[in-house]
């Protein structure tokens, strides 16, 4: 297992934003799985776990992959999400809590996307995606399965079961399932799809479950 220093989200940023201005030729796929509120302490493979955390499906991708051991994000929702998303502190996304003044000169991940990158998201993205909006499906997704949080048209807010989805900026529609369950099914769809695409477009995918985050 390697386990990097929060410095080197630096070096991370800086690479996959090498590929904005270099285009994604032999680009990998980016698989990033988010889990909202999610305390280190609740992952079995960190030393400061908990005795009772069990996350062995977790602790298999971080021995494979990377894990890191010193980091720091915003501790509420959409904060921690714009952090991650544009490698900025949370104070210097420069939006206001409801996600509805997102500036556009922020380069955010998805923005690879204009540089050869297929994009897709899943699950609690926290931004409205109002007209206008820069970082909507088909500005920023070109895949979407958004259970837009707290939106004014939203129906029903639920963690666990009957959540509704728009489905590629479409109407509101029924996830059907248990939103985990559900999310990692879609999540296999678009990997298939991918795989199944003449064009062979590298892929960003930002998978981003909600049901950690309640009660």
């Amino acid at each position: 297992m390697k386990t990097l220093p929060a410095r080197l989200l630096l070096w991370m940023f800086a690479a996959l934003f090498a590929v904005q201005a270099l285009g994604a030729t032999n680009a990998p796929n980016i698989l990033f799985i988010f889990t909202d509120d999610h305390s280190y302490r609740m992952v079995s493979c960190y030393p400061r776990a908990y005795e009772f955390a069990n996350t062995p499906n977790i602790d298999a991708l971080a021995e494979r992959g990377v894990r890191f051991d010193s980091a720091y994000m915003g501790a509420k929702c959409r904060p921690s999400r714009a952090m991650v998303l544009s490698g900025r502190q949370q104070f210097a996304v420069e939006s206001d809590y409801d996600g509805n003044d997102i500036p556009g000169s922020i380069h955010w991940l998805p923005t690879i996307r204009s540089n050869g990158y297929y994009t897709g998201v899943i699950g609690k993205w926290h931004y409205y995606q109002q007209e206008g909006d820069p970082y909507r499906h088909g500005t920023s997704w070109d895949w979407s399965v958004i259970w837009r949080h707290a939106a004014p048209d939203a129906v029903g807010d639920n963690y666990y079961w009957n959540q509704y989805v728009s489905i590629d900026d479409g109407t509101q529609e029924p996830l059907n399932g248990y939103s985990t369950d559900r999310y990692a099914d879609f999540t296999e769809q678009f990997i298939q799809e991918r795989a199944d695409d003449p064009d062979q477009k590298p892929w960003f995918y930002w998978l981003a479950f909600g049901g950690v985050h309640s009660p």
